[in-house]
């Protein structure tokens, strides 16, 4: 698990021979600990999570705080976006349809990052 505040600075906190089971968890924790709903959130996959991020908070000027872990593979990833989309996060295409080994998540609203 990767958590930062600080756009420039991410700290690797997730091994990628993490499970999906175990991902999955460690982001049900993290949305617990800043709270919200589901609908709050934003959920998406890359390979390259510094260029999902940037471009996303550029746009909008952010620096709210945010989860990106690394995943076994691609399909991994694409299942554990898709148990958050089912639950009701919303994807995040802002930089375009990007599939990749990483899974990433960011709260809207509440002096997070907002459109």
């Amino acid at each position: 698990m990767i958590v930062s505040d600080d756009p420039y600075m991410m700290q690797d906190m997730c091994h990628p021979s993490r499970s999906r089971e175990e991902i999955i968890l460690d982001i049900i924790d993290f949305k617990e600990t800043y709270g919200g709903d589901y609908g709050d959130w934003y959920v998406g996959t890359t390979d390259d999570p510094r260029k999902s991020f940037f471009c996303r908070y550029d746009q909008c000027g952010g620096n709210g705080t945010r989860i990106y872990c690394p995943c076994p593979d691609r399909a991994v990833a694409d299942r554990i976006r898709s148990y958050f989309l089912s639950k009701g996060m919303k994807k995040d295409e802002s930089c375009g349809e990007d599939l990749g080994l990483y899974v990433y998540t960011y709260k809207t609203g509440n002096g997070m990052l907002t459109k």
